[in-house]
């Protein structure tokens, strides 16, 4: 198996930790600040871990340019929205159902990379992404019986556009960013990566802040009060963002994006036994084409 799919398992257990964390502070915290939260309490973390990879590993820290401050920048603020759509939308579905949506990004990130970026993709990866799509599509449907009446119904719903704009948003961070590490002069991955994810979640901290400061001071102070568990939000979301910027700079966004569909599975596992919500059979046969459109990746790897 190769390391960049065993890095996106990781990343997409430390992403359904921080999305589990996000959905009970909505119960006394806003949007805004839930998803702010990631990023100022992130950043001192992915201080650390640069600044472990350079002493402990003698990595050089790469020079930056123009070009990288530019991606980092609009990865920066895509990633921003697509945070805040993806948390206002578990106020309107389930757990698991609302974070499907946001996984439309796979396949959205094939077409943006093609489009923007230029990047070529072989037959079965782009087959196993199909059908992870599809999975995902099953999985939103409203009805136990899935139908075709009832599937653009429901992606034509609020929470579904919501779910996909988020998506849109994030598959444009995730391009931003592997183009903005692959374009550092290091030549070690793992210093790229890093790099990028400090200079990213800087950005953010300070232009979000900056806004958090001017239109939600409450919020904001309410956030840090809440800093026991905005800290672990902050701590498990740089874990993630960490293996995911790793991973995408070793491959293609849109594979690492499918492979990270695994997180679905530990999102039911979240619903079942923690939220108590209850599952349908859509979601379950939805699941099983998500696994298949994963295992088809793992074997092109």
């Amino acid at each position: 198996m190769e390391l960049w799919v065993l890095i996106t398992i990781a990343a997409a257990v430390f992403q359904t930790c921080r999305n589990t964390l996000q959905k009970n502070l909505k119960l006394d915290l806003g949007t805004n600040a839930i998803s702010y939260a990631r990023f100022v309490f992130g950043l001192p973390w992915a201080i650390a871990y640069i600044l472990t990879l350079t002493y402990f590993f003698d990595f050089d820290i790469p020079e930056t340019h123009i070009k990288f401050w530019l991606l980092c920048l609009i990865a920066g603020i895509s990633q921003i929205i697509a945070t805040s759509l993806l948390v206002y939308l578990f106020s309107f579905k389930n757990f698991m159902v609302g974070t499907t949506y946001a996984k439309t990004e796979a396949i959205q990130a094939v077409i943006l990379g093609a489009l923007l970026f230029h990047e070529s993709f072989n037959i079965l990866g782009v087959i196993s992404v199909i059908i992870g799509l599809f999975g995902i599509l099953i999985i939103s449907s409203s009805k136990n019986r899935f139908s075709l009446f009832s599937l653009i119904k429901d992606v034509t719903h609020k929470t579904a556009l919501i779910g996909l704009g988020s998506g849109l948003f994030f598959a444009l961070a995730s391009l931003c960013l592997r183009d903005a590490s692959l374009s550092l002069s290091s030549s070690h991955f793992l210093i790229s990566a890093s790099m990028t994810l400090v200079c990213v979640l800087l950005l953010q901290s300070v232009l979000f802040g900056f806004y958090m400061i001017v239109r939600e001071r409450n919020d904001l102070i309410k956030m840090f009060r809440r800093y026991k568990i905005t800290a672990i939000v902050g701590f498990s979301g740089v874990l993630g963002s960490a293996c995911w910027f790793t991973a995408m700079t070793l491959t293609a966004v849109a594979y690492v994006k499918t492979v990270g569909q695994i997180e679905i599975i530990f999102t039911i596992l979240i619903s079942l036994f923690f939220f108590k919500e209850k599952i349908k059979l859509n979601e379950y046969v939805g699941m099983g084409l998500i696994i298949v459109s994963i295992l088809l990746l793992m074997y092109k790897a």
